[in-house]
């Protein structure tokens, strides 16, 4: 690396996104924890680096203390944006029926797709109808446990799918024709899917801590103080029967303004 940057005909800049594999260790994947000090340490060759939510600059800031490093790189939170490419433009779901709440992101341990599970199983139980919707990629390492949990509530009937990676459209549509959605991650570098669902004025159950927790308090979410199975429950309940409160949601959503990439490239070239 150090080679490489000595060639770079300017000031150098990295882009931080989260330390999840030293904060929880148990729930990623062992290569990536082994090598993150290695790369925590290799940041400090650059000019800048922007990190992209506050709590992720925090992050950083306090683990160069830990190793008592004075000379560092400047370091600013740069947070990310959405597109807005579509934005709001398919037509909402058809009630009718079983309401679909949907899931987006990567099935990996962090993600606690686990907790959600057992969430909606509480619910199924206590006679609660809806369907359920994962979608992203499974990671190798540490989506083993969500995957038997869903298989096996497949197999009780319980109405959930997961459909794995989809495309753009795919997405949008998914968004477009859930009732909500929830992001049940337990460390998150920002949070995209937080902010996709709100633009399609979905609201979304997520944490109120972190990252998650400087966007998802701005209006729209439903935010539990921890994403445990209990907690997530509750909240699914009262935005499945409480339709004065849903729409309180909803509107905070489709009321919000959004960061867009032309922002993010804008505010990343004014940066250092």
């Amino acid at each position: 690396l150090g080679g490489y940057l000595e060639r770079v005909n300017g000031p150098s800049l990295a882009l931080y996104y989260d330390s999840t594999p030293l904060k929880l260790p148990e729930l990623s994947p062992r290569k990536n924890t082994g090598q993150f000090p290695v790369y925590l340490r290799q940041l400090l060759q650059f000019d800048a680096v922007a990190a992209i939510s506050e709590s992720s600059k925090e992050e950083l800031d306090s683990y160069w203390n830990w190793l008592g490093i004075r000379t560092r790189p400047v370091v600013e939170a740069i947070p990310l944006a959405v597109d807005l490419a579509h934005f709001r433009t398919l037509p909402p779901q058809d009630h009718a029926g079983s309401r679909k709440v949907l899931c987006v992101g990567s099935i990996e341990g962090r993600k606690n797709q686990v907790a959600l599970l057992q969430a909606a199983e509480k619910l199924w139980e206590n006679g609660h109808a809806f369907d359920l919707v994962l979608l992203g990629l499974a990671s190798r390492s540490t989506s083993g446990q969500a995957l038997e949990l869903l298989n096996e509530l497949q197999g009780k009937g319980r109405s959930v799918k997961w459909m794995g990676p989809s495309s753009e459209n795919d997405l949008r549509t998914q968004y477009a024709t859930c009732h909500f959605t929830v992001y049940p991650s337990l460390a998150e570098g920002f949070g995209l899917p937080v902010l996709e669902s709100l633009k399609h004025g979905k609201p979304c159950i997520c944490s109120s801590q972190g990252a998650i927790g400087e966007i998802s308090t701005q209006g729209g979410c439903h935010t539990v103080e921890q994403p445990m199975p209990n907690q997530l429950a509750g909240a699914m309940e009262q935005l499945l029967t409480d339709q004065n409160h849903y729409e309180e949601l909803q509107q905070e959503a489709r009321g919000r303004d959004f960061r867009t990439w032309s922002d993010y490239a804008k505010d990343i070239l004014e940066f250092h």
